[in-house]
């Protein structure tokens, strides 16, 4: 009785442990193959769009974190820089390098507003964040020419900046493993390699709008659009609404930490942390 048990379960149960194998093994492959191509679009998209970005190295054996922010140039993913030798002696050091989507659209800098339709906070997790880190060293002889096209087409006023003050082309090599780190999203931010980053076919931003339903919801419900337009968040952009007027309540799910409660015309508004807040 017992071998045909065995058997039994052998003969039903195997081929179905099997399949749930497959489908755990072989879907996420694709689903993350999908996202590294994505990740690797939208960071490359970040720093085309991007002229300037927060350089950071140590210093005195880890004693010293220094950073200033700098202007940079890109040509087909490679990162060049324009920095004075007596920072680094000339020689190859090790930094991240970090950029924000917030600051891509000059226009969208009063007010600190982030996102294709500028309702988006920069800390917004859907406000692209990029961090690389690598190894910065000179521009040898073969690179040094494509540097400085590169820097001086992006930056015309440099190809004036005097000679004397011993400005030398850089480029950044990234870390081949996890050289890169970012956030565009909901879900959190994560790493990936320098493969995924220079190995896309082209540059693509994947905006991640801030138009919930929330924000849809009150220009349906006769919202002014000029509101959204002026302000930083709209009535029912993402937030934990409680309507007492109208006795309802309503999680609009911007994410951990953030709740609004609306007392007949009047609210208060308390903004908490990316990480420890509640969600209802």
């Amino acid at each position: 009785m017992v071998s045909h048990h065995h058997a039994f379960l052998h003969a039903t149960i195997a081929p179905l442990v099997l399949s749930l194998l497959l489908t755990i093994t072989l879907v996420p492959r694709g689903v993350a193959a999908a996202a590294s191509t994505q990740n690797g679009e939208e960071a490359r998209w970040l720093v085309q769009s991007s002229k300037w970005a927060t350089l950071s190295w140590i210093e005195n054996e880890g004693q010293d974190l220094k950073s200033l922010v700098t202007s940079i140039a890109e040509f087909e993913g490679r990162i060049f820089f324009y920095l004075m030798k007596e920072e680094q002696g000339g020689t190859a050091f090790n930094a991240a390098l970090t950029f924000s989507e917030a600051q891509v659209d000059t226009s969208q800098y009063f007010g600190a507003k982030c996102g294709p339709d500028g309702v988006l906070d920069p800390q917004d997790p859907r406000c692209a964040k990029l961090t690389i880190t690598g190894v910065i060293s000179p521009c040898n002889t073969t690179t040094k020419q494509l540097a400085l096209d590169t820097l001086f087409a992006t930056h015309p006023q440099m190809a004036h900046w005097p000679e004397g003050h011993g400005f030398v082309p850089h480029e950044m090599k990234i870390n081949e493993e996890d050289g890169l780190w970012m956030i565009a999203n909901f879900g959190g931010g994560g790493l990936f390699g320098a493969a995924d980053y220079y190995g896309v076919v082209e540059p693509v931003h994947h905006a991640a709008k801030g138009f919930t339903p929330g924000r849809r919801r009150y220009l349906e419900e006769g919202g002014d659009p000029e509101y959204l337009d002026v302000n930083d968040e709209s009535p029912g952009v993402g937030e934990h609404r409680h309507d007492h007027a109208g006795h309802r309540g309503r999680s609009e799910g911007y994410g951990r930490g953030e709740h609004r409660h609306d007392h007949g015309e009047g609210h208060g508004r308390g903004e908490g942390h990316d990480h420890g807040g509640h969600d209802h």
